[in-house]
């Protein structure tokens, strides 16, 4: 993929004009109209994927039947960031842990999903078993900073398709400099799997079903069984799947949002907290667990 620049932002935090090339058909980002193409980062190993969809932001939130929430506002995370929360989970004991790439598709299951999960049930799939006894922090806040930085990407992903915006998937490129998007997929049917009798809603909607479809194609791409796998996928065939696995996310997150009575597990923490950034050893610890802090997560994770 060539010709490619990163998109920017203008002073209100806002997307502005970039262009993406695949195959031989240029893309464009707008700010203006609703639609989304693609944006990439030069000179790092992710890409950040948007694609063009039509959006209904404009329709007015009562339309699914729900009271209007409220996220914390925060930019996404930056490449510094971004790789210092690849470096902790590469670094879990156990070599079981996800990377960026699988959490990402990880949460966008959690948040899209049926109903919500809470961090202390979904903690051990991340980091391949108890943050305790896979994580080391050096500091009690060098663990906030890390817990924080995951807050702050949950509710990056919420927010996005909250506002029934299409959400960019987080994709690490491989040595041809071609995100391939099978770790994407696998995270998210990770997550799917959490709460396998209500996705199966959606999986048996005649309208709905085929929103899945994208990431069970590249989820089978490599599959044991090659009965399970796809045909052969080109470059340029693989980007109109991520294009199509970017939509089938939103759509999915458009009928759970219809269909339940309720709208939850949009944070990353379970009550609200006045400062989200500082978790003091004697609070209640953001997993959901119900401990303090300092006998759950915080316990045998600094040195």
């Amino acid at each position: 993929m060539q010709n490619a620049s990163s998109r920017k932002r203008n002073g209100n935090g806002c997307g502005v004009n970039a262009a993406f090339r695949i195959g031989q058909e240029l893309l464009l980002t707008s700010n203006t109209n609703g639609c989304v193409l693609f944006s990439h980062r030069f000179g790092r190993k992710r890409t950040r994927r948007s694609i063009k969809f039509e959006s209904a932001a404009h329709k007015d939130s009562q339309d699914y039947g729900h009271k209007m929430i409220s996220f914390t506002q925060n930019e996404p995370l930056t490449d510094a960031e971004l790789d210092r929360l690849g470096d902790v989970l590469t670094n879990c004991k156990g070599g079981r842990a996800m990377n960026v790439e699988t959490l990402d598709g990880f949460f966008a299951a959690l948040i899209a999903g049926p109903e919500a999960v809470m961090p202390s049930e979904y903690y051990p799939e991340v980091f391949g078993g108890e943050i305790s006894d896979t994580c080391e922090f050096s500091s009690l806040e060098d663990a906030n900073q890390f817990l924080g930085l995951m807050m702050r990407h949950w509710n990056d992903i919420a927010g996005t398709l909250f506002r029934d915006e299409i959400y960019a998937p987080l994709l690490i490129e491989g040595k041809d400099g071609i995100p391939q998007g099978n770790d994407w997929a696998r995270g998210f049917m990770r997550g799917l799997g959490m709460r396998n009798d209500g996705w199966a809603e959606l999986i048996n909607n005649e309208d709905y079903g085929g929103s899945l479809l994208p990431m069970m194609v590249l989820f089978h791409e490599h599959d044991e069984d090659p009965e399970m796998r796809p045909d052969p996928i080109s470059p340029e065939k693989r980007g109109g799947i991520i294009a199509m696995m970017a939509g089938g996310l939103l759509g999915a997150y458009r009928f759970f949002r219809k269909n339940r009575k309720a709208f939850a597990g949009t944070t990353f923490a379970p009550k609200p907290r006045r400062n989200t950034s500082k978790i003091g050893r004697n609070d209640p610890c953001p997993c959901g667990s119900g401990k303090k802090f300092k006998r759950c997560c915080c316990g045998t994770t600094i040195n």
